[in-house]
């Protein structure tokens, strides 16, 4: 196990934006998933808790992408992809300033429409950002060369 390991963190093609894209399905269901639960909430007390655990969640996420795309950045790559890493970057930054900015609006709301009308926005805001991120870093594993453990995060 420990050769295929190896064997696998030494090869030359970059995994990251792969890895990435599966991480960023990985917030999208937590999205999809906190909505619902908004949905099913019946006073303002379980949409508090509901979000503060959305909240949590997603710095969890949210810090695991901010090091995989510090580890994407470290890679060497054309012009084109470096603006597409930057314009990603970009949208972490948004989308980290949509959760807090998410959690604070709803903890504001007393009317349980409000809060749906807010987990719209919110949702269609983090598809948004993600579907944008997913276009910037399109090609990533085939135009990148990661020295090293080939961007497998610290294999080697």
């Amino acid at each position: 196990m420990l050769i295929s390991l190896l064997l696998t963190a030494c090869t030359p093609d970059s995994t990251l934006g792969a890895d990435m894209l599966s991480r960023m399905d990985d917030i999208r269901a937590e999205v999809a998933d906190h909505r619902e639960k908004v949905a099913v909430a019946s006073t303002m007390d379980e949409v508090d808790r509901v979000e503060s655990d959305h909240h949590d969640a997603m710095a969890a996420l949210m810090e695991d992408v901010t090091s995989m795309m510090s580890s994407m950045m470290g890679c060497r790559m054309d012009d084109g992809m470096m603006g597409g890493m930057a314009d990603a970057d970009d949208h972490m930054g948004e989308m980290s300033d949509d959760v807090s900015g998410h959690q604070g609006t709803q903890t504001a709301h007393t009317d349980m429409a409000d809060c749906m009308t807010e987990e719209d926005t919110y949702s269609e805001a983090m598809n948004e950002h993600m579907d944008a991120m997913s276009a910037d870093m399109d090609g990533f594993d085939e135009s990148a060369t990661c020295s090293g453990s080939s961007g497998r995060m610290g294999m080697m």
